[in-house]
């Protein structure tokens, strides 16, 4: 799609920076699923802390690597198999989604107020508080009020916070790179993609998970961000044949658009 519309040389050298931005986006989002499945599976390796019933699977770095390990030859066996099946699997992961999403919200109500133990040894603080949803706890997470990063003795910045942020709206691409399966793309590709920029929003606001690799992931969408937006420029300003305009763009909506995007935190 990208080299239908800017051409195969643009739309090439950017498609492989959304390759390599896919890639390492993978790798965040296996660890993001393991360090989930071990935070509320994961054995801890504290003895004086009481086990929960569910605490069964070991941790440790090279049992992390082994979840991770799993979980990517899923994936590749996915791929393997087909088109027919990655439509299925997508389907039962969206399910599950929408399952965990509904608990989470859930336990804003349900959950009474408690102490949480931080996984892992730290030199911070051992413990945080779950209050539920709470007005006071909503205007404090409203406030830019950066503290170290418990698993990691790092003070956290803008950046940082940023950094992790964005990796919850790459997903938004899914309907574009599905487009070609798409009954009627012009109509469910801008209604879906701004249905899932909100949705992504809202639910990432209210988690906290840090990833080292969500800056490299980071990087990469920026500039392939950028990269399809000073092509536009170009090509609008040079109003090359093969280029297929569409409705909002401009030359200053495309170069307000790339530096923004090149822009560093």
């Amino acid at each position: 799609m990208i080299s239908r519309a800017l051409g195969p040389e643009i739309g090439g050298s950017i498609g492989i920076m959304f390759f390599l931005a896919n890639v390492c986006g993978s790798a965040l989002y296996v660890l993001g699923l393991v360090e989930a499945i071990l935070t509320t599976f994961g054995a801890s390796e504290d003895s004086v802390v009481s086990l929960s019933p569910s605490a069964v699977l070991p941790v440790g770095y090279w049992w992390a690597l082994l979840y991770g390990t799993v979980v990517l030859l899923l994936c590749l066996l996915v791929c393997l198999v087909g088109a027919h099946i990655y439509a299925r699997a997508t389907f039962l992961i969206f399910i599950i989604v929408m399952v965990v999403l509904a608990t989470i919200f859930a336990s804003f109500f349900a959950v009474t107020s408690r102490s949480v133990h931080l996984p892992g040894a730290n030199s911070s603080s051992n413990t945080a508080n779950f209050t539920g949803f709470r007005l006071q706890t909503l205007l404090g997470n409203m406030q830019a009020d950066y503290t170290i990063d418990y698993t990691t003795g790092v003070m956290m910045s803008f950046a940082t916070v940023f950094a992790v942020m964005f990796n919850g709206c790459t997903g938004i691409m899914a309907g574009s790179n599905m487009s070609g399966d798409l009954k009627n793309p012009s109509y469910s590709i801008p209604r879906g993609t701004i249905t899932a920029v909100i949705f992504t929003f809202i639910v990432y606001n209210l988690l906290g998970k840090l990833n080292t690799i969500a800056s490299i992931v980071t990087i990469f969408f920026l500039l392939v961000y950028a990269a399809v937006d000073l092509a536009c420029l170009m090509l609008e300003w040079a109003s090359a044949p093969n280029f297929r305009e569409f409705g909002f763009i401009s030359e200053s909506k495309s170069f307000t658009a790339s530096r923004i995007n090149e822009m560093k935190p």
